[in-house]
């Protein structure tokens, strides 16, 4: 990303540069996956199966006519143990008739959800580039998330002020929100001088949401 580097007080450094905050998760949390996702075929000579586990930096979670109470059952279907035809295509373009089986292994410290919006009239003819963050009420956001059999407390999330032009590609401002209690919030922004104090039923553009034990 070659960002700008800024030198502040107390031994802190301000990066500054255009980017997402999805490129961000990629580039600089590569250690810290939400998941990591394994596929083994029961057919040895397979070339399906991964020689290692593969890191998921991050949840996807489509809102369309979908509530975002509906995060869980979308956390229990993404980790859940799949097993389908493999009909992966070798060398010679024959495809392999075995089983594979996918399995999902949690971060044993946080999950990170990236939400997404989808416009169900397709006459507008959206496309995922410019279709505007969800806007959602912080008390509508579950508090916890169970999955693996662990607890995950909802931590905060990051909202994303579009620019002029109104699209998602905009160059535009991340702030964060972050839970200090029930129903209590505080909203961080390094263009504003204060912290300043938010209520629960708050309307903020989402994009991502953060998980931790």
């Amino acid at each position: 990303m070659n960002p700008e580097l800024e030198f502040l007080e107390y031994n802190t450094t301000l990066a500054k540069c255009e980017t997402t905050a999805s490129n961000l998760f990629n580039t600089t949390l590569k250690e810290y996956p939400t998941a990591h996702d394994s596929i083994n075929c029961n057919i040895s000579t397979c070339g399906r199966t991964t020689e290692a586990p593969v890191p998921i930096m991050i949840f996807s979670f489509t809102i369309n006519d979908r509530n975002i109470a509906d995060l869980q059952n979308c956390i229990d279907s993404r980790i859940k143990l799949e097993k389908t035809n493999c009909g992966y295509i070798n060398n010679e373009g024959e495809a392999c008739q075995g089983v594979k089986t996918k399995t999902t292994v949690m971060s044993a410290f946080h999950i990170f959800v990236e939400l997404l919006n989808w416009e169900e009239n397709t006459s507008l003819n959206y496309s995922s580039e410019v279709l505007p963050q969800p806007s959602i009420i912080l008390e509508n956001i579950p508090q916890i998330l169970i999955a693996s059999g662990k607890t995950y407390e909802l931590r905060g999330l990051g909202c994303f002020r579009r620019g002029l032009s109104r699209l998602r590609t905009s160059i535009g401002h991340y702030y964060a929100c972050c839970k200090r209690g029930h129903n209590k919030w505080e909203m961080y922004d390094d263009v504003q001088k204060y912290v300043k104090y938010i209520k629960g039923n708050t309307k903020v553009p989402c994009e991502f949401l953060f998980y931790t034990i």
